[in-house]
């Protein structure tokens, strides 16, 4: 069951439509907002990783989001699914069952 909430983007900080996948999958969608829609793997958001971005680096993500958007989904993870590792962006769900 997933839940729709209206809170700032978690990466560009503007108003957005958040649903959250939990308890089923480990992912919000993010909607209407300067990004232009993508998914996020929660424990970036619950760890706060994310709000802890300077704002120049915000930018950066949100541009490299919009651009990936323009061709498909984006997936925002980490590449070695830590919390702490290196962010990463693409555009098949990394943790999509076989």
């Amino acid at each position: 069951m997933s839940s729709v909430m209206r809170e700032p983007c978690p990466v560009c900080r503007e108003p957005a439509a958040l649903i959250d996948w939990r308890p089923d999958l480990a992912w919000i969608t993010v909607e209407e907002c300067r990004c232009r829609g993508f998914f996020v793997w929660t424990p970036l958001v619950d760890d706060g990783r994310l709000a802890r971005l300077p704002p120049e680096d915000r930018a950066t993500l949100s541009e490299l989001i919009r651009a990936l958007r323009a061709i498909g989904e984006v997936w925002l993870n980490t590449q070695d699914g830590t919390v702490t590792g290196a962010l990463n962006i693409g555009e098949e769900r990394p943790d999509r069952p076989s």
